[in-house]
């Protein structure tokens, strides 16, 4: 009886009101019982584009990278120059994956962006149509709603899990032939912006070019 009472009560409230145009939670008493009520709709944000101080960052990070001969003594200084040029071209969340000689097996070897416990350290790769085709040579997917349903159940899960509710990039590099290292990048928004996206295929260039000249010989 109390809930009775609640409801007509609620559609005489309804008809008081002179804004037609308003939804009234009365509506509702209207529908068949099952149906979803509230709708959580996702606000779409679109990530801003790089400034000119950022662009001109990326430069300077860039032409390190390509510097000859090599200026970085180890793995480390690399990735970290790699994780710079990234961010300066707009990359929020980075991670780098080196992975072995069989490319069965990927290492995290940087995170930016991202808690260190959010992933394991190393993970094994398994096989499939996607996972195949970023070996097979270097290449890049920008993962966004038109196919996300589609590639993300082929990707790592330790990745998916992390890059779950915006538009973002993995691509696989290359060094003399043979691809040792994945990289997951978004811009922590639902839509990647063009400028960056650009950035992000022009440093996996550096990139590819960077570990040449790091893995040729020291005279």
């Amino acid at each position: 009886e109390v809930q009775q009472n609640i409801h007509q009560l609620a559609v005489k409230h309804a008809h008081l009101q002179t804004q037609r145009d308003l939804w009234h939670p009365a509506q509702a008493l209207l529908w068949p019982w099952q149906t979803q009520r509230l709708r959580q709709t996702q606000v779409k944000t679109s990530a801003p584009a790089p400034n000119s101080e950022n662009l001109s960052q990326w430069r300077l990070h860039c032409a390190e990278l390509l510097r000859s001969p090599s200026p970085f003594s180890n793995t480390l200084q690399l990735t970290q120059r790699i994780s710079l040029a990234l961010q300066a071209c707009g990359m929020q969340r980075i991670c780098l994956i080196m992975l072995d000689k069989q490319a069965q097996h990927a290492q995290v070897s940087l995170l930016q962006g991202i808690k260190a416990d959010a992933l394991p350290q190393s993970f094994t790769l398994t096989a499939n149509p996607i996972i195949e085709h970023l070996l097979k040579q270097p290449t890049h997917l920008v993962l966004s709603n038109a196919n996300t349903a589609r590639i993300k159940p082929h990707l790592p899960i330790e990745l998916t899990r992390i890059f779950h509710n915006t538009e973002w990039i993995i691509a696989s590099v290359s060094n003399s032939h043979r691809v040792v290292m994945l990289i997951a990048a978004d811009q922590s928004a639902t839509e990647l912006h063009p400028v960056a996206i650009q950035g992000f295929k022009k440093t996996l260039e550096c990139i590819e070019r960077a570990l040449l000249l790091f893995s040729a010989p020291k005279h």
